[in-house]
């Protein structure tokens, strides 16, 4: 996944206002690509299965599956996004390792 976790695109969400929505189709003003200027990254673009980070010049990354399931949603608030990640997460943990 890089430089951050699924953990801490939650504590992002978390961090914003629960009623605050985010722009889903906008590539600039949707969740993720908030989160990814959050942490440094100031010139990304965000796709509907991956971002470009041309501030390092990684391009094509896809979106972590936690973080992508929980995106595909037409809830567009932070705090549904929040709820949505955090049931992919209790998911995760609770499904056996291979």
């Amino acid at each position: 996944m890089g430089d951050f976790t699924a953990e801490d695109f939650l504590a992002f969400c978390k961090s914003k206002p629960s009623e605050e929505a985010y722009d889903y189709v906008d590539d600039q003003r949707c969740a993720l690509a908030q989160f990814l200027r959050s942490i440094g990254r100031e010139d990304v673009s965000v796709g509907s299965h991956g971002f470009s980070d041309h501030t390092t010049g990684r391009d094509d990354q896809p979106i972590p599956d936690t973080i992508y399931r929980a995106l595909r949603s037409l809830d567009n608030t932070f705090g549904e996004l929040a709820l949505r990640m955090e049931g992919e997460l209790s998911r995760e943990k609770a499904e056996p390792t291979p």
